[in-house]
């Protein structure tokens, strides 16, 4: 199932998933100039490329409906000589998304303090990184709130992470020639030093 969800998620394009009926309709057609073993092994063949379709266009449709969400897990550092605490996030299995803005709360033992969140401009792609600056110290939980628009809809997740135990960046990325390709562990942690 891993390998379909990989195809699933390369289409860019509803018209890419004319391929399959248009191979299976080519294949259909030299049924009419092939000896009768050829017509059985077309006729396979169309219905091979179509089942393949389909469950491509349904694994296409699943992804597309997968809703942004935030790793449980925050992370301490330091950017600039300045301490931050820095957040996971990803819409689907690494669907675009724009306009994205985030807000995150930390509720400690003096109170609810609220801090600006940096987030990337324009178009992401991919699991993306929500830092906040200068956090307070100490015990407590984060509530940080990310949200951005895919495909003309609206998409929002809130989740409430501990106080981070650990300092690092987030893994998960991998160049891979002229791209980049987004391993499984999206939320997985390269520690300081490392």
């Amino acid at each position: 199932m891993q390998t379909l969800t990989t195809i699933a998620s390369k289409v860019r394009s509803p018209a890419s998933l004319l391929v399959g009926p248009l191979a299976a309709g080519a294949s259909l057609v030299g049924i009419v100039w092939a000896p009768p073993a050829g017509d059985a092994a077309l006729v396979l063949l169309s219905v091979v490329l179509l089942g393949g379709t389909v469950l491509v266009a349904r694994e296409v449709r699943r992804i597309a409906t997968l809703p942004l969400e935030i790793a449980p897990i925050a992370l301490g550092g330091e950017v600039d000589a300045r301490r931050v605490v820095r957040f996971r996030a990803r819409l689907g299995l690494g669907r675009p998304v724009r306009d994205v803005t985030a807000v995150a709360t930390f509720e400690g033992p003096e109170g609810a303090v609220t801090r600006p969140a940096r987030v990337p401009t324009g178009v992401l792609v991919g699991p993306f990184t929500v830092i906040v600056e200068d956090p307070p110290a100490g015990p407590g939980t984060w509530r940080i709130e990310v949200g951005g628009t895919a495909g003309g809809r609206s998409w929002s997740a809130r989740a409430s992470v501990g106080a981070p135990d650990r300092c690092g960046r987030f893994g998960g990325v991998v160049p891979s020639g002229s791209s980049v390709r987004f391993d499984d562990d999206w939320a997985s942690v390269v520690e300081d030093g490392r």
